[in-house]
This record gives structure tokens, sequence and C-alpha cells, in this order.
């Protein structure tokens, strides 16, 4: 007979097959090349018989990959994909038959139910469902062991009922490899023990070749052999798949895998010598196993969840263990840091003092110094006023001898005896004088020196001074000095803080613009991706606007939600809508999460909060405190109020940031995260989930950390500029003119005195200025930049 077949050795059938098979078989890998689709083989066999060495076998040919769900299949095991050279194979392999835990008809049955036709999937980008292909068998591989020939393990009734679901002219695709079980695996079986196998009726192998010689099975001496292995896996690659008997009937309906039970019992119910059908189908066996399996896993993911909980209790455990470690070590820091400010201030006080006393004790030497010169020049003056005196009183005398002279001349006295003695005492009379000159330009110059001395030292009276007066003198000396250096200082800072102060405010200008952008860049993202994602999802704005939460993040506080009334007849586009009410919520949610609180850090606790905003508006209409007091006690009354409240301002926020961590940060965050959820479910279906998107999160952690430093540059650094103030306004606001704007619309100007009565919010955060002016007077106010609001139709107005 010629060989037939597509590798050496060809095909036979019982004496007249005369295998060609070495230990050394040529191996074929090099000359396998990919078909397009995948070699699909099934393998048979009695349980035992070494199916799974020769799947293993040709797995560690090429590289497998493993598909063991038992969902799928759960009497099977298969590779999902297995190849060799550039072809791919899927072997199938089912549970053996003459199994001590499973019946032949089971197998069978698990078997079919592999190959029934997937059901469709819902194809979500063509929006219908689409049917995938069958997996269709290239050919079968039965392996027998050569020691059950005449045994009678393996029914005759499991062969012939397997003949007949694959149908007689199926055969042909099946190859039938006997191995030796009673010698080595390297041994091949002997041809007479293949000729009993196929010849003899008794043979559990018999029915396969009781057909028409063209459908006979090729049978094959088989022994573990990577070469014949490739031998064998080479001739399956050179068929293409087809579809057996029982197979086509469920591709083309005639049988449904939800009766296969019912549609084999009737295939099979009038032929003789096949398997007796069973009353119970196997899916209630299944359905049995499958609950078992879900009890199990329940159990398996009940621990699992107890384990989660007890980890995550722990973790949060060590997580808070931490975090209360890291803040009492950020105050002992802090302590230890105050601690050593305390120690240098106090040393640059008694290094200050030291300095002080030492120029007292030396204008201390001076004062007593001069008072002795003093002391000197006033002995001098009464001296030469003694003198004066005793001058005067000889020139009475003089006189009164020249009158009494001169009555007692007669008055027969020649004129030249009277006009000698006139000479004589108008002579004596003008030395007289001179002398009288001088003593009085000395005494003048002694009153000049004494009233300069008197000048100098703030001498009022003729009096000694005691040492309690030089003190007290030394004292105003040096107050009078200390008080020209305060004014001076302060002059200088003021001089030196107004240039910086300018550029400050510039700054903040910028911030407030860096902020809006930012907000503005937000809204319009969101809005454009929710109604490119979400067209047809949205709920009615007037439904949304009856949610307490939406109307509670909007600053909303009225009882009765607000009138809309005017949505029923206006056209307003959808997006431009989502366009503002997002701002609104940036904006408000900025504004008291961050802005309007003195400082965020301590916004969560009130009695905080209302004591410093109490210290805080004292501070601002009276312009000093104890605090400042302390500081510039040399200069009371004449420091700035602003620069007073300025410098407390800055030195408590910078202090609470301190204290705090500036842990704040992360708080807000989440906060306005959260806010937004709310807005989107209350305008979206809650089925959908929606979300922001990683990049709408990556702006807004981008927009709060710009506020932050903003709010940071505006309470933490500015003094003598001002009080800075970013403001927002709730929903339902009254329109206020002074402190909103009504900026113009694209394509129309809006009619500025066609304002609303009240608002749906603030989609623009606008600025405020105060300067403290003291002496118990308002603080003046500026409004740098108006906010923007719009109202509920989506109109600006201000």
């Amino acid at each position: 007979m010629p060989q037939q077949g597509g590798y050496p050795g060809g095909r036979g059938f019982l004496g007249s097959y005369q295998p060609q098979v070495t230990s050394h078989a040529p191996k074929h890998t090099a000359r396998f090349e990919n078909s397009g689709k995948p070699v699909s083989i099934l393998v048979l066999g009695p349980h035992g018989s070494g199916k799974s060495s020769f799947v293993d076998a040709a797995c560690a040919i090429g590289r497998a990959e493993w598909n063991d769900n038992m969902n799928i299949d759960p009497c099977s095991r298969r590779t999902s994909k297995n190849w060799i050279g550039g072809q791919e194979f899927r072997f199938i392999e089912p549970q053996g038959f003459d199994n001590p835990e499973l019946s032949d008809w089971y197998i069978l049955e698990t078997m079919l139910q592999t190959f029934c036709p997937p059901r469709p999937v819902f194809d979500t980008y063509e929006n219908q469902y689409r049917a995938e292909e069958p997996e269709v068998l290239t050919g079968i591989l039965y392996i027998h062991p050569d020691d059950d020939c005449r045994a009678g393990r393996t029914s005759l009734q499991t062969i012939r009922t397997l003949v007949g679901l694959l149908g007689e002219p199926y055969l042909e695709r099946m190859t039938i490899l006997i191995q030796s079980r009673t010698g080595a695996s390297s041994i091949a079986v002997d041809q007479s023990v293949i000729d009993d196998f196929t010849a003899n009726p008794e043979s559990p192998l018999y029915p396969f070749y009781v057909v028409k010689n063209e459908y006979r099975p090729t049978t094959l001496r088989y022994t573990l052999n990577p070469g014949l292995v490739e031998t064998i896996l080479y001739r399956f690659a050179q068929k293409h798949s087809e579809p057996f008997l029982a197979q086509q009937k469920l591709i083309n309906g005639s049988w449904k895998c939800a009766t296969l039970h019912s549609n084999m019992r009737d295939f099979l119910s009038d032929r003789v010598g096949y398997l007796a059908v069973p009353d119970r189908p196997i899916s209630s066996l299944l359905q049995r196993k499958n609950e078992e399996i879900d009890n199990l896993h329940g159990v398996i993911q009940d621990v699992a969840q107890r384990l989660r909980k007890s980890t995550q209790k722990r973790d949060i455990e060590l997580s808070n263990t931490s975090r209360m470690l890291q803040a009492r070590s950020r105050e002992l820091e802090a302590l230890r840091k105050s601690l050593i400010i305390q120690e240098q201030k106090y040393k640059e006080l008694e290094k200050s003092y030291r300095l002080v006393q030492g120029e007292v004790e030396k204008l201390s030497e001076m004062v007593r110094e001069k008072d002795k010169e003093v002391w000197r020049l006033r002995g001098l003056a009464l001296e030469e006023d003694r003198d004066f005196q005793i001058i005067r009183k000889a020139i009475k005398v003089k006189a009164k001898e020249l009158e009494a002279l001169c009555e007692s001349m007669p008055e027969r006295r020649s004129d030249l005896e009277y006009k000698g003695l006139r000479a004589e005492f108008e002579s004596s009379m003008q030395e007289k004088d001179r002398e009288m000159q001088k003593l009085r330009d000395e005494l003048e110059e002694k009153d000049e020196e004494i009233r300069k001395l008197k000048s100098n030292n703030e001498l009022n009276n003729s009096k000694p001074p005691d040492r309690g007066e030089i003190r007290d003198l030394n004292i105003n000396a040096n107050f009078r000095q200390a008080t020209e250096d305060t004014e001076e200082y302060v002059s200088r800072a003021h001089a030196q803080n107004q240039p910086e102060e300018r550029i400050e405010q510039t700054k903040i200008m910028q911030g407030l613009k860096d902020v809006n952008r930012l907000i503005e860049g937000l809204g319009q993202s969101m809005a454009i991706y929710l109604v490119d994602y979400f067209p047809s999802h949205t709920t009615s704005i007037e439904a949304a606007f009856r949610s307490r939460e939406l109307l509670n993040i909007l600053g909303y506080s009225k009882r009765n939600p607000p009138s809309l009334k005017v949505l029923r007849s206006a056209r307003l586009d959808i997006e431009d809508f989502l366009f503002n009410v997002v701002r609104t919520v940036l904006c408000y949610q900025l504004y008291t999460q961050l802005f309007e609180p003195f400082h965020p850090g301590i916004a969560s606790s009130k009695p905080q909060t209302d004591l410093v905003n109490g210290i805080y508006a004292q501070m601002k209409l009276r312009g000093l405190s104890n605090y400042v007091s302390c500081l510039y006690a040399l200069n009371e009354g004449r420091v700035e109020p602003q620069f007073v409240t300025g410098r407390w301002r800055r030195d408590s926020f910078n202090s609470i940031s301190a204290s705090t961590g500036q842990s704040y940060d992360t708080m807000i965050y989440p906060a306005i995260l959260g806010s937004l959820h709310v807005l989107l479910r209350s305008f979206f279906d809650s089925s959908l989930n929606v979300k922001l998107s990683e990049e709408h999160e990556t702006t807004l952690r981008r927009l709060v950390d710009v506020a932050e430093c903003w709010n940071r540059l505006m309470k933490g650094s500015v003094m003598l500029l001002g009080e800075f103030q970013p403001v927002a306004y709730p929903c339902g606001s009254p329109f206020k003119a002074k402190f909103m704007t009504m900026p113009e619309t694209e394509g129309a100007k809006t009619n500025r005195s066609d304002h609303p009565r009240s608002i749906l919010g603030t989609v623009e955060l606008g600025l405020i200025k105060h300067i403290a002016l003291g002496n118990n007077q308002q603080p003046e106010e500026t409004v740098l930049s108006q906010a923007a609001v719009v109202d509920i139709n989506g109109k600006y107005f201000g």
C-alpha cells in the first residue's frame, strides 16, 4: 500500500502500516510558518494515558501561555497561545476517560460546551452587538496506553459515542498514539500490539477503524521524543480548521448550548451500543460546583476584607502617631528657637544697658565739672560786685566832702583858686568814671558768661543743684538725645520702605490678575470638557438649583431657593452657564477658605479666629496697642497708625504660619475639589460618576498654590502700603455698584443702568485696600479692583 500523509512515515492501517520513527527524528521547527490562524488540537485519551505529558513536551518546544480559567472550561485545561517557530498552536485537553471521579458522559458533554459559539459582545464603538467566531478544531490527537487492549477499562460505548459526535468523516483528522506504559517511555511499542488494537473487535479503539478506509485515523507508535512531537505537530500544521459534526449543529443553530443535554439525548437515543444518557443534565452539576466555588470565594473575600480593615486600622494608627510626633517635634523646635531668640535679645539689651550706663557716668562727670566752673564764676561776680559797692560808697563820700568844701569856701576866694579846685575835682571825677565803666564792662561780661552757662544747663535759680537734680538733668538730656535718634530712625525707615511698598503693590495687582486668569482658564476648560463628553446627561438648571448642597457652596443663605422664572423664557447656552457657575464656585470657595480668614491655619477654630479678628479690628481703628508701646516706648504717639497696624498684622500672620507649619495648604485644595464634585453631582446624572480629569486637578492645584503665595505676600510682607482684602460675593447678594463691575460681553454692550436686584455669584475676584488712621477713626477705604459678577442669565453685572 502506498504511503499517505504529510510527513515521513505516512499513514497506514492495521498490518499494512509500518511507522518510520527513530529516536532522533528530524526537527521541523524552522519549517513552521505562520498560516495566519492558530492550529487548535483536541487532545483526548483515557485517564493517566499521558495526554498532559505530550502537551507539556509541546509547550517546552515553544512559548506557552496557559489559561486555567474554571469559568471558561471547568473540566479542561488549555493553552491560550503556544508559538512553535512562526506558527501558533492551541491545545485543548479535557479530562481523561475512565475517570474515577467523573463519568465519561460528563466529560463528553463538557467538551461540547467548550465548542459552543460565544455570546455576542456589545461593541461600544459601533453601538451594536458583534458575534465572535467560534473556535474551530484543526485535528484530534488520541493517546492510548499499550496495556489496555483487552482489559476493558475504556468503554466501547464511550468510543462509539465519541465517533457519533465527531462524525466518521472527521476521523481522517485524528491521529492515534499508542504509548508504552509497561516499559520505559523511550522504547517504542511493538507492531503486533498496534495490530491487536486495530483489528481486535474487543479493543476499546476498534470503533475508530470500522469506517471507510479514507476516514480511518492515523496510528503511530509514540515515545516522548521531541523530534517525534515536532513531526506530529507539523502534520496538523498542514491542515485547515474544520468543525466536527456536533459543532456544526451548534454553529448552524440546530443544537443550542442551553439545551445541549436534551440535544445529545435525542441524537443518541435510537443508537445501540452507545453511552446511556443520564437523567440530570450536566449544567445542574456544574451549577452546584459553581455554587461551592462561589461560597469559597465569598469566604476568601470576607477574610481578605477583614485583613484589609485590620491593616488599614493599623496604618491609620501609625499615621496618627507619626503626625503627633511630628507636631510635638515642631512645637519643641519652635520653643527652642524662641528661647534662643529671647536669649539673644536679653544679651543685646544687657549690652545696650552697659553702654548707656557708661554714657550716663560720662555725662554726670561733665555736669559736675560745669557746676564747679559756674560756682567759681559766681564767686568772682560776687567779689566784683562788692568792690563796685565799695567804690560807689567812696564816690558818695567824696561828693559830700566836695559839697561841704564848696559851701564853706568864702565868697572872696579868687576865681583862680576856684578854677584850680574845679579842675582837680573834674579830673578826679573822670578817673572815677573810668574805673566805674571798667567795672561795669567786667560785670556785663560775667553776667553774659553766667547767662550762657544757665542756658546750656537750664538752671533757672541761683541755688546750688543737689545730686537728684543732677541725675534728672542727665536723664532729660539722655531722653532728648534718644528721642532725636528715634525720630531720625523712623524717618529713615519711612524713606527706605516707600520704594519697596510701591514695588509690592505692583506685585499684588499682578497676583490678582494671575489668580483671575487661572480661574477663567479652569472654568472654560471644564465647561468644554463637560459639554463634549456628557452632552445629553445634564439636569435642568432649574432642578439643579433646588439642590441645597449646590446652594451652600455658592454661599446662598436664604431658606427658599432663588427665583429662576427667567430660565423658562431664556435660551441659555449650557456651556456658557457651566463656565460661569464653575468660576463662581472657585471664587467664593477661595474667598471663604483662604482670603476672608485672618489666617487659614486657624480658620477651623472659631474662638481663635474671633479673638484675632477682634484685635485686628481694634488695631485698624486705634492705631496703637501694648504691643507697639513696648516696642516704641521712646517715641509713643509719633508712629504712623498704618505702620503700627501693618507691623502687627505681618508679625502675627508669620507667627501663626510658623506655629502651624503652613500645613493649611493641604486642607484648602481638598475642600475646593469637593465643592466642584458637588457641582458635578448637581448637574449630571449620578450614575455617570462624572469626575474631573487629571489635567483639571493639576490646574486646580496650581491655582491654589498661586492664591496661597499671593495671600502670604499681602498679609505676611506688606506694612506701610495698607491692608489688602480680596473680595467675592455669594449667590443672592444685592448689587453694589461701588464694589462690583460690569464688563462688556462679546458682540454687545451691557446697559450699566440695567442692574439686577441680586446676583448669581462672583466670576472675578475684586481687591479692596484700607489705610489705618488711628484715633478711633474708620480706616480709609480704596477699591483697587471691582469684582465681576453675573446674574442668573449669564450676563455680566457689576
